[in-house]
């Protein structure tokens, strides 16, 4: 009981429902990108979530509001779908409660001194807290996920139509500017 709790105390922590950390205008530019999901834990697959239910939401929506290429390439920028979910049946209850968050992360390269190395920038991240009856959850994730692609989706078209406009090159990420 202590580590459902404990679990639900961390998750609550977790949820700041804004958790903003957009940069939008790094989205100019990007003309592809590879969507990834974690295996979710026994517990998110008894609350019916599966790895291809997450990401294979994520790719309908890019591919129905964007002009995105969907790629399997570890060095493109890519749509990371997470949820971290419990089953609440220790408690009693037929329920599940998870974090689920939807992050648009590049690659970019840093110089220091005769060195340089790529690291992993979050550039647009939505997430929030889910808790539901058993039988409810899935279809609120799929939701969910379809919700936060949709405004990824749309933030993504405000940086990459008005940059069509100009006669600047696109911003290339993983390279040195």
């Amino acid at each position: 009981m202590w580590r459902v709790l404990f679990s639900l105390a961390a998750l609550l922590v977790l949820s700041v429902e804004a958790h903003a950390t957009d940069f939008p205008e790094l989205l100019a530019g990007v003309k592809a990108v590879d969507v990834l999901s974690d295996a979710p834990s026994p517990d998110a697959e008894w609350c019916g979530v599966s790895k291809d239910m997450l990401r294979s939401t994520a790719i309908l929506v890019l591919k129905k509001n964007t002009t995105l290429s969907i790629n399997e390439n570890a060095s493109l920028p890519f749509v990371y779908v997470n949820l971290t979910a419990a089953k609440l049946g220790e408690l009693g209850l037929n329920a599940c409660a998870g974090y689920l968050s939807v992050v648009l992360d590049i690659y970019e390269e840093v110089k220091r001194d005769d060195r340089s190395v790529l690291v992993v920038v979050p550039v647009w991240v939505r997430g929030t807290v889910l808790v539901y009856n058993r039988g409810a959850f899935a279809n609120e994730v799929k939701s969910y996920v379809t919700d936060y692609v949709e405004q990824f989706s749309a933030a993504w078209l405000m940086q990459n139509q008005s940059n069509s406009a100009s006669t600047s090159p696109p911003l290339t990420h993983g390279s040195a500017p």
